[in-house]
């Protein structure tokens, strides 16, 4: 991770008005001191590098960097005096790094817990605005549209999604508060060794959640 990211997440943290009291402050220190912790970095080089080498294989893999693109709290961080990582609160990982020659996104979920250091739960990745939620309720169905189109004689251990993408807002509700927008994605699907384009929009389902449209991408 680069130095020009590591100096700027307090940075990102104020601006996002995550550190607007003493108390906001203590935490966003120490979250922020944590987030370029040797540990947490080569925790995360881990993962990545697992990653990796499960999704792109064909390409030769050594994850020794990742620039981190976008941190997204879910749940506060907080801390206890005497244990160096947060002992409660989740966030959102993203970190670009070069595959065969290209930039591509990863996205980690991160929960902490007070009896061992934050747990990383891979998401789909990409560009994808889906909250974690809805990805696992959508990524089922749009592998099973790819499959039904081309994929029948790939066996289950070998279908996946490797990318997603954002591709713009719909209806013009960019501007709209999160519950009322909706936007269109693409989903890449590999099946054994041919990939898939899934188109899927995503709509308010009125309820403060999201339903969601899938079809073969022309």
């Amino acid at each position: 991770m680069n130095a020009a990211g590591r100096n700027a997440l307090l940075a990102l943290l104020l601006a996002l008005g995550l550190a607007t009291t003493a108390a906001a402050q203590e935490w966003a220190d120490r979250f922020n001191a944590y987030l370029v912790s040797p540990d947490y970095l080569d925790a995360i080089a881990e993962q990545l590098d697992l990653i990796e080498k499960e999704v792109a294989p064909e390409c030769v893999h050594v994850v020794d960097s990742a620039d981190r693109v976008a941190i997204r709290i879910r749940r506060e961080p907080a801390f206890e005096a005497g244990i160096d990582w947060p002992v409660a609160g989740q966030w959102r990982e993203q970190l670009a790094v070069e595959r065969c020659g290209r930039e591509v996104l990863h996205n980690l979920l991160v929960t902490a817990a007070p009896d061992r250091p934050p747990h990383f739960t891979l998401l789909l990745p990409g560009s994808t605005l889906a909250k974690p939620e809805t990805q696992v309720a959508a990524a089922r169905p749009v592998v099973a549209v790819a499959e039904g189109r081309y994929g029948r004689e790939c066996p289950a251990g070998m279908r996946q999604i490797v990318e997603t993408r954002f591709d713009g807002w719909r209806d013009g509700s960019e501007g709209r508060p999160p519950a009322e927008q909706t936007w269109r994605e693409t989903w890449t699907v590999r099946l054994c060794e041919r990939t898939v384009d899934v188109n899927i929009t995503f709509e308010p389902n009125g309820k403060g959640g999201r339903t969601w449209t899938i079809d073969i991408a022309r």
